[in-house]
């Protein structure tokens, strides 16, 4: 993670230490991780599910390169 942060020149906002003390901040970090991550791994089981269904990589490639775009634009923009 720290790479992938360093690489496209993003804050190391979230990977400074927060106090013990705050354990909100800890349960919100962890619950915005899980679902970035759901909400990801979904996105990858409705492409193959296209891809499943329409019987070719077509769908499965094009949503990657999608996802990745899009992210690409997130970071970039951010």
């Amino acid at each position: 993670m720290r790479a992938f942060h360093w690489l496209f020149g993003l804050s190391d906002a979230f990977l400074a230490a927060t106090p013990p003390g705050e354990i909100e901040a800890h349960t919100f970090n962890l619950i915005m991780v899980l679902v970035f991550f759901i909400g990801i791994t979904g996105f990858i089981a409705h492409a193959i599910g296209l891809a499943i269904q329409r019987g070719g990589g077509r769908w499965f490639l094009g949503k990657l390169v999608a996802l990745a775009v899009y992210w690409i634009l997130v970071v970039n923009i951010l």
